[in-house]
């Protein structure tokens, strides 16, 4: 799903490294992966990214105004 301030994500990761979104770094943003918040940080100082493990995961970024 993906929707201007709401975007799910369904991660099949081959090995651990980050789940890069190319839409732009920007406060507001929240993440969590498999239901734990985690930190999104910048990819390419443009981009959002945030670390995943091997295996599946449910990824979730949401926007929440400051």
């Amino acid at each position: 799903m993906y929707q201007p301030t709401n975007i799910a994500i369904r991660v099949d990761a081959p090995e651990g490294g980050y789940l890069v979104l190319t839409d732009t770094f920007y406060p507001g943003w929240q993440a969590t992966v498999d239901g734990t918040a985690t930190n999104i940080v910048p990819a390419f100082h443009a981009f959002r990214a945030v670390p995943v493990s091997t295996g599946f995961h449910d990824v979730i970024f949401i926007y929440w105004p400051l």
